[in-house]
């Protein structure tokens, strides 16, 4: 049973360019904690249950299809009160276009899922660019 004492958190998740480009590396990153205005995507947190442990590790993957993203899964630390810290991703996409990823958060040791969320990035073409050109 979730702890109603706490107070409300989100998982957010925002990316660090403006208009991701193909074949060129951006971050993507998560956290819980305050609302983050700045980001892509928001969702109420699923808190788990919390016996008296003062922070619980959290198993987050991220996945796309025709995107190179490493890690493909981390751990993050998520004290019981406050902002957990911040997961980063490196994306690169193959192709443009519109992309879902898929975020899901594990109890990193009993691999209970709490959390999955999907969320669109638009992603251009790279420009190209001509080499030996007069």
């Amino acid at each position: 049973m979730a702890d109603t004492t706490l107070p409300l958190r989100n998982v957010n998740i925002w990316v660090d360019a403006a208009t991701p480009k193909t074949k060129k590396a951006f971050g993507i990153f998560v956290n819980v904690g305050e609302l983050r205005k700045s980001a892509v995507t928001s969702a109420p947190f699923h808190e788990p249950s919390w016996p008296d442990d003062r922070s619980v590790d959290l198993l987050i993957s991220l996945s796309s299809l025709h995107c190179d993203i490493e890690p493909g899964w981390t751990e993050l630390k998520l004290p019981r009160y406050g902002n957990s810290e911040t997961a980063e991703f490196r994306v690169v996409a193959a192709i443009g276009g519109n992309h879902q990823f898929t975020i899901r958060m594990y109890l990193a040791k009993q691999m209970i899922q709490l959390q999955f969320l999907t969320f669109d990035v638009f992603i251009g073409e790279a420009e190209a660019v001509l080499l030996g050109a007069n």
